[in-house]
């Protein structure tokens, strides 16, 4: 198959065939799709909680199937053991007479974006994950009993089901959570020059890229070689698709799903902070050179890096804080009209009496 990889630089990819990338954690996932909801296995966790069984399977619009009529397909939770000691959501049971165990699960709708985290009773197992547009991620040393692993897949080619099969062992699948792939392109900043270039798999050079739909920020363009590059000259959030022909006797194409680049505004700069009296810091700062900030935004931390405080200061270039007694870490962020916030100031650090 031919396909865009429609991100440049995805976090914790796992090999991959064309068209189709997996990402092996919940974050990386998350980073690359819009539209994340529960497909029927649980729901999203709260930020910074780990990725895995929550609540009890509902079918929500699941559909399941499987080519072995002897294999058992539960889709309630899990009574396996006694006591229940794995709250799992158990799908498929390998105390059938052969050797594998196959499931099919249908999707209410196709998607190109699909994560799920899943497991083995007994672990070390081989097995596959195969989606129905030909993507197959093969398995080897599943989890034991009480552990699981994550799988993401953001493809090109949208896909209506996926198929779990595997050797000697039990299934389970905790979540599973459906997206649309929307590849965030890396920021560009207002004023700032900005090259990224887009890359594919599976196609015979040399390669020829067009803007498809929607619109490249202004000042920047798509070359024939997939390079997007320019200065951006107004903030914003771009959303566009790419068109890809390769060189082959018989030209492959194929057209992107939709890729985001967002254009921030340049950050406010000269960020200073002094006492301002018992319990409060006055903070200062040099505005923003671009044209189209709308305010800014104090951020505060009791840790270097870690600011777990935002307040929205208006359209100012100063701002009293009064956290009360201790020791704070600040920085300063611009945004625009439309959200968009440019990167951190410098930080300043204040011990407050």
């Amino acid at each position: 198959p031919f396909g865009p990889m429609t991100f440049s630089t995805p976090p914790a990819v796992a090999a991959g065939q064309p068209a189709t990338t997996v990402v092996t954690n919940s974050t990386a996932f998350n980073g690359l799709v819009t539209g994340i909801t529960p497909l029927g296995f649980g729901g999203i966790l709260p930020g910074g909680t780990p990725f895995e069984a929550f609540n009890p399977l509902t079918v929500s619009g699941i559909n399941f199937s499987t080519s072995n009529p002897a294999t058992n397909v539960n889709v309630t939770t899990s009574t396996f053991y006694t006591p229940n000691n794995y709250p799992e959501d158990f799908i498929i049971d390998s105390s059938n007479p052969g050797p594998n165990n196959e499931l099919t699960i249908i999707l209410p709708q196709p998607t190109r974006a699909l994560g799920m985290d899943y497991g083995g009773f007994n672990g070390g197992a081989s097995g596959s994950i195969s989606l129905s547009n030909g993507f197959v991620l093969p398995l080897s040393g599943l989890p034991a009993a009480g552990q699981t692993q994550f799988s993401g897949f953001v493809s090109a080619t949208p896909f209506s089901s996926l198929t779990l099969n595997i050797t000697n062992d039990s299934w389970v699948v905790l979540d599973l959570l459906q997206g649309t792939a929307n590849t965030m392109l890396p920021s560009a900043t207002e004023s700032v020059p900005y090259t990224e270039q887009l890359l594919e798999q599976g196609g015979v050079g040399p390669l020829t890229w067009t803007l498809a739909s929607g619109s490249l920020p202004p000042g920047m363009n798509l070359s024939a070689s997939g390079a997007i590059t320019g200065t951006a000259t107004a903030g914003g959030t771009y959303t566009f698709t790419v068109h890809l022909v390769d060189s082959s006797s018989t030209p492959k194409s194929i057209t992107t799903g939709s890729l985001i680049l967002t254009v921030q505004p340049k950050p406010a700069t000269n960020l200073t902070v002094g006492p301002g009296g018992p319990s409060a810091a006055i903070l200062q700062w040099t505005a923003s050179s671009s044209g189209d900030v709308a305010g800014y935004k104090v951020y505060r931390g009791t840790s270097s890096g870690n600011y777990t405080t935002a307040i929205n200061a208006g359209n100012v270039t100063f701002y009293t804080d009064t956290p009360g007694s201790g020791s704070y870490y600040y920085v300063v962020t611009a945004y625009s009209a439309p959200g968009v916030e440019s990167p951190f100031s410098n930080e300043v650090h204040i011990v407050v009496p």
